[in-house]
């Protein structure tokens, strides 16, 4: 019997669990063995996302649209009744720490039930990858390194950018660069807190932060906080004709006539998510980066919405002043001692005690201080995706290398696909990627497959194992 080949997937998020999952299972189906080692520092299925263990952090995405499985829809409706409430709505916004539990769940069972497969996790950060004879060496921060046949990338997100900060900013103890990453210094009451930023991070953030007699000061450049889902959401509207506007200014037309038209923006929104990644590719590079630079945040807003109780409660601390919205942008800042004193645009001046930066995630990898993406352009294994965001990646998700020369059998998906495909940081189109690099890693890895096949009950029982398995879970 041959020996398993190796699959490296680096990162233990949403991403990498769910891209190690759909491998263990298209594995067994081709009764391929596979060793798949996960790769990641933290518990795996948190990642960024779901790393939060505070239960007001929801998902953005009702329940139904959760699952790990596309051909599976109620997966993790089944799932959350069978592990957190036994009447969980399938429309409703369950705790991102579930969503981690679940994971780990999917993987969890993914490893138990097919004997030709394993999954093991490694805890440590990957700092290279390179050549090594026909295989690949990923090399780790404890100074080791281990071979593999093919990898897959699913970093997630780069860490935010801190250069609209002023120095004195960011020399300040009280600037939190990433915070996710760093614990902000303790606050008391009558402190003020400013969170630079108003996406998903920043609604995180005001969660955490506005309690009693601490006031939440919200900047950013547009001065609007994410819209929230309807609380009876409608069936989507196929809004463009056929075939497809292939200029920017054609699809803002058309949607927004079709958004009079219906009456209903987040129906005609919810429409193009099908089609987006075509869009985004019809696209020509200049109107691509102008969009990024300016209307990719009316998007985001519109396409990126919370839960409706999380909406509710954001216009409540509006409403009762512990939560304030600015539009504008720090423009200066002076320590003074215990707080650091920030004036905004139009002369507003807060003395805040902590300063979040909530700007979003870096996606240009050529400015990463990741080591990992920096030695894998200069190996010339990558290059940067359309307008420097993610990596450049076939359809199955391949790096597309700096030469034919410099081509390995590495893999990205994920937000790294997201020059390429633009949408690309939800579950669903997650799944999907998933599901389709599994098959094309598959049959880039080494011939011969062994020959473990699995026999029909054992297909029936794998499939049965997806929920019952996971009754272990904690």
């Amino acid at each position: 019997m041959s020996t398993a080949t190796t699959v490296a997937v680096v990162g233990g998020g949403a991403s990498g669990t769910l891209a190690a999952a759909h491998l263990a299972e298209a594995a067994a189906r081709a009764g391929a063995a596979v060793d798949i080692v996960l790769i990641d520092p933290r518990p795996l299925g948190t990642g960024l996302a779901y790393g939060t263990t505070d239960p007001r952090h929801r998902l953005n995405v009702p329940a139904k649209g959760m699952s790990a499985w596309p051909d599976d829809p109620n997966h993790f409706v089944r799932w959350l009744r069978r592990h957190v409430a036994g009447d969980f709505p399938a429309a409703g916004f369950a705790p991102r720490l579930h969503y981690a539990q679940y994971l780990a769940g999917v993987l969890e069972a993914a490893a138990s039930r097919t004997p030709g497969v394993t999954i093991r996790p490694v805890p440590h950060r990957v700092t290279d990858l390179g050549p090594i004879g026909r295989r690949l060496r990923v090399s780790l921060d404890d100074g080791t390194h281990r071979a593999a046949d093919a990898i897959v990338l699913a970093t997630g997100y780069g860490a935010p950018s801190d250069s609209w900060a002023p120095a004195a900013l960011r020399r300040a103890p009280q600037f939190v660069a990433d915070p996710w990453q760093v614990v902000p210094p303790v606050t008391k009451r009558g402190d003020e807190i400013v969170l630079v930023g108003a996406g998903l991070t920043a609604v995180d953030m005001a969660q955490a932060w506005c309690r009693d007699g601490v006031r939440v000061h919200v900047v950013s450049r547009h001065g609007q906080l994410p819209l929230a889902h309807a609380d009876e959401p409608q069936p989507p509207i196929t809004a463009l004709t056929t075939p497809l506007p292939a200029t920017l200014k054609d699809v803002r037309r058309e949607v927004f006539a079709a958004v009079r038209t219906a009456g209903d923006w987040r129906r005609v929104i919810d429409g193009l998510r099908p089609i987006t990644a075509e869009l985004w590719q019809a696209l020509s590079d200049a109107e691509r980066t102008a969009f990024l630079a300016g209307p990719v945040r009316r998007w985001d807003r519109v396409r990126h919405r919370i839960d409706p109780a999380v909406g509710s409660w954001l216009e409540q601390r509006r409403a009762d002043g512990s939560l304030r919205v600015h539009a504008g942008h720090v423009v200066a800042a002076e320590p003074r001692g215990r707080t650091v004193r920030v004036t905004l645009t139009g002369g507003t001046v807060i003395d805040a005690a902590a300063v979040l930066n909530c700007t979003g995630a870096g996606t240009d990898p050529r400015r990463s201080s990741d080591p990992l993406p920096m030695n894998l352009l200069a190996r010339g294994l990558a290059r940067p995706g359309p307008c420097s965001v993610g990596f450049a990646t076939d359809d199955t998700g391949r790096l597309r290398p700096a030469t034919a020369a410099t081509a390995a059998a590495v893999w990205a998906i994920g937000p790294l696909r997201r020059g390429e495909l633009f949408e690309s940081t939800a579950i669903p189109e997650i799944r999907a990627q998933a599901a389709a690099l599994a098959r094309s890693v598959l049959a880039a890895l080494p011939s011969p497959h062994p020959s473990r096949r699995a026999r029909a009950p054992e297909r029936r029982l794998r499939a049965a194992n997806r929920d019952g398995s996971l009754t272990n879970v904690t």
